[in-house]
């Protein structure tokens, strides 16, 4: 797989010693990192996170734990599932027809709504 520039598309950079690529093209430096290292948590947290994920623990049962803060697990979560869609070749979520049926929660308010809603029962009284 060949890595991209960011900005312009082109795939052709320099290595530059601080260990980040410039673009031939537009001259964008910029820095690959793959998924993994994208997260600054410690390898222990990431790996023991990355075990709750494959035994199917939800994010909200981890609140108690104190591995990493909700944001974080939540993006954890959200990454890994991108990574194995891509690794499944499955970007669309949804494939084929979908069926909705239509749900109505709750019912109407009684009485009047709106600025006016309280000086008019008052009157009313």
């Amino acid at each position: 797989m060949k890595r991209a520039c960011p900005e312009c598309g082109f795939h052709w950079s320099w290595y530059l010693s601080e260990g980040r690529r410039k673009c031939r093209r537009c001259g964008y430096r910029y820095t690959i990192r793959s998924a993994w290292q994208s997260f600054h948590i410690s390898e222990a947290a990431k790996r023991q996170i990355l075990d709750y994920f494959c035994l199917g623990v939800p994010v909200y049962r981890l609140r108690f734990h104190q591995i990493a803060s909700r944001p974080a697990l939540d993006r954890f979560y959200r990454c890994f599932r991108a990574v194995m869609a891509l690794d499944q070749e499955c970007m669309e979520p949804f494939d084929g027809d979908l069926e909705l049926d239509e749900t109505m929660i709750g019912g109407r308010r009684k009485g009047e709504h709106g600025w006016g809603a309280i000086a008019q029962t008052q009157i009313a009284l």
